[in-house]
């Protein structure tokens, strides 16, 4: 799947579901409000299409999950903000970065 089929993909993806919250909110069925403690999903969603497994998807997902556990008042960001510097340490012990001079399948350059 090319750049421009995924971009079209996620936006078609995002309509459809703004659209069908929106509807079920007119509908009766739930109220707008309640939800939008509940967006950091979307970027938990992003971090697991991101790839869970890689650097990028794991600091997504925990990004994603820390603003869900503030939005619904699970964690207070005073007392959990260390946890912030805690996800992205392991995020660099567990995916060093390239070094200088390599090329991402890990051949050496020059």
């Amino acid at each position: 799947m090319n750049d421009r089929t995924w971009k079209q993909g996620a936006a078609g993806a995002f309509c459809i579901a703004a659209g069908m919250l929106l509807l079920g909110a007119q509908a009766g069925w739930w109220s707008v409000g309640s939800l939008t403690r509940w967006w950091p999903i979307g970027i938990v969603a992003l971090g697991i299409h991101r790839g869970g497994f890689t650097r990028d998807g794991f600091i997504w997902i925990g990004w994603g999950t820390l603003l869900l556990l503030w939005s619904t008042h699970v964690l207070r960001w005073q007392e959990s903000w260390p946890l912030v510097l805690v996800l992205y340490g392991v995020a660099l012990v567990v995916w060093p970065s390239r070094r200088c001079g390599t090329r991402r399948d890990g051949s050496r350059v020059g």
